[in-house]
């Protein structure tokens, strides 16, 4: 129910509300009680919404900006603004903020400065959102047309129906997405241009406050570029760049930017039904010092220097500049033994694989791009996902399958003890098709509880997984493998 006019005596009002509140069975006194308790909240309301002073804190005025993006679709901002504000009761905006902000986040931090209420605006001004807000009103529309070589301007009215899609009715007509401009005599007081936070705050005194928001939100992400190239022996050159993008719906200008590497827990936020954005690539070369622990279990890498971040844009940072490695060509095939398949006989892809250690700094998630300097022209020749290396660890980068060299792979088996156990015989082919000699590593997963009988070749036990060989084939000649395993379930 709408509050009473502020016309209406006082009388009146409360003899109103003593007569509601006695409907519920409430004696004479005790209505008369709760009714004056209800009376002094409802002015307090209103003498609140009275006073409250609307104060903009826009984004020129703005002193300082920090980023935090994680490779996790999250990022924390730190706004921070300088504005004179006047004492008493505030509703003080902060426009310009993310549209994918999480509102429970949000914080504001200032001295002297007491916030009572916080609210986040996102519904933004669009015509379905100003339509939605006068539905079942009156609105004026107007067209132009041509009468005797002139162009005339003709008015009129229509109750609005539906916003979207756009019903009018004209009298006894009613128009589905009619002709002609719509004339407002004001825009709703809850519309932004931008997402914007509010708060109902107290002043103490009239003088410049520095306001610090600070607050988390989706669309903003990073992952990490590596270039590997291949030189003519065992060595290769690494090189790191960053790819950091903004969904958020927001512009970040003159930013520090710190990206963290590592998974935290985000808090819960609705999924926006948008579709993909196309991003504007920029590209920045200064590098990065190398990352900073944050804890035990996150790293930090920092921008060196104030960047900006618009929306709907990828950049492209550097992380460390080319660096040279120790790499380590493998070839490798995985097969699998089948609890109860009697006999099969199948072709096992080949996969090439570099490895190398990471022996400088931590290694953010990302995407690792293998290129061969040739004579003419740099070539690629594949990429991986690699997760987060830590120093000290190897990485491990499959570029694809080998071209001259094929694994066939035989499995004989029967079952025995009743059923209750599966033997199973394997023989593996390795052919080299090459020029060179390769060296192969056979990995066999076994499932279950097993127990190795016999093998043609000493194995490792690779625990968890099964057992693996390793054998080196001449150029054009074939090399073969053969074990068998008891299995249990």
């Amino acid at each position: 129910m709408p509050l009473p006019n502020r016309g209406f005596a006082g009388a009146t009002l409360a003899q109103s509300v003593t007569m509601r509140v006695q409907g519920f069975g409430c004696d004479a006194m005790a209505a008369r009680l709760i009714s004056a308790a209800l009376l002094a909240c409802v002015a307090g309301w209103i003498s609140a919404a009275e006073v409250a002073q609307e104060i903009s804190v826009g984004v020129d005025q703005r002193r300082a900006l920090s980023v935090v993006v994680y490779d996790t679709d999250l990022g924390l901002v730190t706004d921070t603004r300088e504005g004179v504000l006047p004492s008493g009761l505030l509703e003080l905006q902060f426009p310009g903020i993310a549209a994918k902000l999480h509102a429970g986040s949000a914080s504001l931090e200032a001295d002297k400065l007491s916030v009572v209420e916080q609210n986040f605006r996102y519904d933004l001004l669009g015509k379905s959102s100003i339509l939605s807000r006068f539905l079942g009103r009156k609105l004026k529309y107007s067209r132009s047309v041509s009468a005797g070589g002139r162009y005339e301007k003709v008015l009129r009215e229509g109750i609005l129906l539906s916003a979207d899609p756009e019903i009018v009715q004209f009298g006894d007509e009613i128009e589905i997405g009619p002709e002609g401009t719509i004339s407002l005599a004001y825009l709703p007081k809850e519309l932004k241009a931008t997402p914007t936070l509010l708060w109902l705050a107290t002043n103490e005194k009239t003088e410049s406050r520095v306001l610090t928001a600070r607050y988390l939100s989706r669309g903003l992400s990073w992952n990490a570029d590596y270039e590997l190239v291949l030189g003519r022996r065992d060595a290769a050159e690494l090189t790191g760049w960053a790819n950091v993008t903004n969904d958020s719906g927001a512009d970040y200008l003159d930013a520090r930017l710190t990206l963290v590497a590592g998974d935290v827990a985000a808090p819960l936020m609705p999924t926006p039904r948008a579709p993909q954005p196309q991003f504007m690539m920029e590209q920045a070369a200064a590098d990065m010092a190398a990352p900073r622990p944050v804890g035990r279990d996150l790293y930090a890498f920092t921008v060196p220097h104030a960047t900006s971040l618009l929306r709907k844009e990828a950049k492209h940072l550097r992380l460390f500049p080319a660096r040279t490695v120790n790499l380590e060509r493998r070839l490798v095939a995985r097969g699998f033994v089948q609890m109860g398949a009697r006999e099969s006989r199948n072709p096992v892809n080949v996969m090439v694989a570099y490895a190398f250690e990471n022996a400088h700094r931590a290694l953010a998630r990302g995407t690792v791009s293998v290129y061969r300097e040739g004579e003419d022209a740099r070539m690629f020749i594949g990429s991986a996902q690699i997760d987060r290396v830590p120093v000290g660890e190897e990485v491990v980068v499959e570029t694809g399958q080998a071209f001259n060299v094929q694994v066939v792979r035989t499995q004989v088996g029967h079952r025995m003890d009743r059923g209750q156990a599966f033997e199973a015989e394997v023989t593996l082919t390795v052919q080299n098709r090459g020029e060179r000699r390769e060296r192969v590593t056979l990995e066999e997963r076994i499932p279950g509880s097993w127990e190795l009988l016999r093998e043609s070749k000493k194995s490792r036990r690779e625990p968890g997984r099964g057992l693996s060989y390793v054998v080196t084939v001449p150029a054009g000649e074939s090399v073969e493998v053969g074990y068998a395993v008891v299995m249990r379930p």
